[in-house]
């Protein structure tokens, strides 16, 4: 016992920077979530029985559904087949304007990975949980002075958690970020057309647990394009 204290005090005075990295991305992301969810006016309702208006596993057929039983004025936003209750909001997005044309708070519910990918919440459960496992046993074989990689994992690993929680504990992943080009006009023409849909114009809602996981993984790639770059132009001691 003695000798696993030892361990794990060296092994936390070797890598403090990512734990507390890891706690404060954590914060800032369910802080904000939190603060926005707050403060945007919305309404949740929820459906205890879906087989009153009749179970389908098409989107699109049981919000058509949906809309019949409960009224136009609410849709599902975080549908799940299989589990429920489905929760629900206001048919327009709760929103709150913070830059015209190119900054929205919008709050929204995403089963799925990041940008509303792979819509399986318990699949996505697992994964996080052995994802953040890898992070713990690649950090526990880095040096305490390989900084670069410790910051790059713990925003990977505090996105991670962050996420999770909100799988865990809402069913979906809170989104509130929408950045859109409606600003350029051109440019929101063309996105409109090639992507076919009036929100062509608009990037996927995201949250600050996705922006800590991308720049966790482009930090991480980086150091290690820089570090062969470095390795292949140092001439070789013959």
């Amino acid at each position: 016992m003695k000798a696993l204290r030892i361990k794990l005090a060296r092994h936390f005075r070797a890598h403090w920077l990512f734990y507390v990295l890891v706690v404060t991305g954590i914060f800032i992301d369910l802080g904000s979530k939190w603060l926005a969810f707050r403060s945007v006016p919305h309404r949740i309702v929820y459906v205890e029985d879906p087989f009153k208006i009749g179970y389908v596993k098409n989107t699109k057929a049981f919000e058509s559904m949906f809309q019949k039983e409960y009224g136009s004025g609410l849709h599902p936003v975080a549908l799940v087949p299989g589990e429920w209750p489905v929760r629900v909001v206001d048919v327009r997005p709760p929103r709150r304007v913070v830059i015209r044309k190119f900054f929205t708070v919008q709050l929204s519910f995403n089963p799925g990975a990041m940008f509303g990918m792979l819509p399986n919440v318990a699949f996505l459960i697992v994964f996080t949980v052995v994802a953040v496992g890898v992070i713990i046993w690649i950090l526990s074989r880095l040096s305490g002075g390989e900084r670069v990689y410790q910051i790059g994992l713990s925003l990977i690993g505090a996105g991670a958690v962050a996420n999770l929680w909100d799988r865990m504990f809402h069913h979906a992943v809170r989104d509130f970020l929408d950045f859109s080009v409606e600003f350029w006009t051109g440019l929101a023409d063309w996105l409109i057309k090639v992507r076919g849909t009036p929100a062509g114009a608009h990037w996927p809602t995201f949250n600050p647990a996705d922006v800590f996981i991308v720049a966790g993984v482009v930090l991480i790639l980086a150091k290690q394009f820089l570090t062969r770059k470095v390795e292949t132009e140092t001439p070789k001691e013959s």
